[in-house]
């Protein structure tokens, strides 16, 4: 069974239908084919850790890194104004809600945080041009980005997640919250 790991942030239970009400209403809106992710789905990746081995040492990497940063990170708020999407499949275009560059300084400073404290203990990180989003549905219909009603929620914790590929299923493995 093949499995990736990433760290992420994950909206809470109101913010996670908001997105999924602004989803079904675009893709009723641009008659776009899909399912609509589950709200346990939605998040925005951090960093990609790929199929993480599971012994002890790779995951204390892991929980050093989320810890070092989030000692110091405090709670901050996440906002998303766009829907778009994004190109990086031949048929199974990623539909998301997104945001501008610039419009959300912390949570860039702390994908750019946690990837230089996981470089240094040696684990994959992401790369470099991080856009902040939340997959709302794949389907094959490209709609061009447009603004939408801001949504906003409080980041207060990474969490490490295990997915099944092809399964639509994620398993939460550890979370680190944001200092209060």
């Amino acid at each position: 069974m093949e499995t990736n790991h990433f760290l992420a942030l994950f909206p809470d239970h109101f913010t996670a239908h908001e997105i999924l009400d602004v989803g079904a209403r675009w893709q009723k809106a641009n008659r776009m084919r899909g399912w609509l992710r589950p709200e346990s789905h939605l998040h925005v990746t951090l960093h990609g850790l790929g199929d993480l081995p599971d012994i002890p040492e790779c995951r204390e990497a892991v929980s050093a890194a989320c810890r070092e940063v989030t000692e110091w990170l405090p709670f901050f708020e996440v906002q998303m104004n766009r829907v778009l999407s994004f190109k990086n499949r031949a048929e199974n275009l990623p539909f998301v809600l997104s945001c501008g560059m610039g419009e959300n300084p912390m949570l860039m400073e702390l994908h750019h945080l946690l990837g230089e404290s996981m470089r240094e203990k040696g684990l994959p990180t992401s790369d470099l041009s991080f856009r902040p989003h939340v997959t709302m549905l794949y389907g094959p219909r490209f709609v061009e980005e447009e603004l939408v009603e801001p949504i906003h929620w409080k980041a207060n914790a990474i969490v490490l997640v295990r997915s099944y590929v092809g399964q639509t299923r994620y398993r939460q493995l550890a979370s680190w919250p944001l200092s209060e």
